[in-house]
């Protein structure tokens, strides 16, 4: 009875850190993913910073350029 009880538990442990494993992977891609997002982010914000300091005229400059 003991020795089942005994495999039973070593069983049930393999289980739990087997979701453990996989819980702890899918944390980490969701961590990936926010920080690609934040750091795409922080670029926008970065040119929508520098668009605004500079002056009309430049920015009038560039766009006429591409168009």
């Amino acid at each position: 009875m003991f020795e089942n009880m005994e495999r039973e538990f070593r069983e049930f442990r393999g289980e739990v850190n087997t979701e453990l494993k996989d819980l702890k992977d899918r944390v980490t891609e969701l961590e990936r993913i926010s920080d690609r997002q934040r750091g795409f982010l922080s670029g926008v914000d970065w040119l929508r910073g520098a668009l605004i300091s500079m002056p009309p005229a430049v920015v009038a400059f560039f766009l006429g350029r591409e168009a």
